[in-house]
């Protein structure tokens, strides 16, 4: 988005072009790929197979959400997550 790495802005679902590819590519994946455990990584990718989900294109029983996002800036909760703290 304006030269720069995707940061969760805009919204993938409110923005016209990315949700075009969330209907058509990732949708045609999860079709593929029926029996996949989809581990989305963080709360905008969470929205978008939500948003599948929603539509019948992959079973919500599928999706393992929830898990903090493997960044720097999630240190503590991921440590909290582990048992660590």
């Amino acid at each position: 988005v304006n030269s720069k790495n995707y940061s969760g802005s805009p919204v993938m679902l409110s923005h016209q072009a990315m949700r075009w590819q969330i209907e058509h590519y990732l949708a045609e994946e999860a079709s593929a790929l029926h029996d996949a455990v989809w581990i989305p990584l963080g709360p905008k990718v969470s929205e978008a197979l939500a948003y599948l989900a929603r539509r019948g294109v992959l079973s919500e029983s599928r999706i393992l959400d929830g898990l903090p996002p493997p960044s720097g800036a999630n240190a503590e909760r991921i440590a909290l997550f582990l048992g660590r703290k």
